[in-house]
């Protein structure tokens, strides 16, 4: 349940990123309600399985490597901290973390 309502709060990021280059899309190709809405369902059918791909991607990556390494909590600290530098380098240099 959780899942869906972040789903349904971030809708809206989602939909101002999406709707610019779906939009103008649809109202070019001059077809009814029913066709655009089958462009919009493949489109976000597509974006799910990109996205359930990359998850599967990050997850075998993420096991595997766990797995072979004797110091799981060394590896992972390490990432943390790597990544926070690296937020801090870029906010740094470039006045935004963006």
């Amino acid at each position: 349940m959780q899942g869906f309502l972040l789903g349904l709060a971030n809708g809206t990021t989602c939909l101002t990123f999406c709707a610019p280059v779906l939009v103008p899309f649809l109202l070019e190709e001059g077809k009814n309600v029913r066709q655009n809405l089958m462009t919009v369902l493949k489109f976000l059918g597509g974006r799910l399985g990109g996205y359930m791909l990359f998850g599967l991607l990050a997850w075998a990556t993420g096991s595997l490597l766990l797995r072979t390494i004797r110091y799981q909590g060394l590896v992972i600290g390490a990432a943390y901290v790597g990544a926070a530098l690296h937020r801090i380098v870029k906010l740094i240099t470039t006045g935004s973390m963006i």
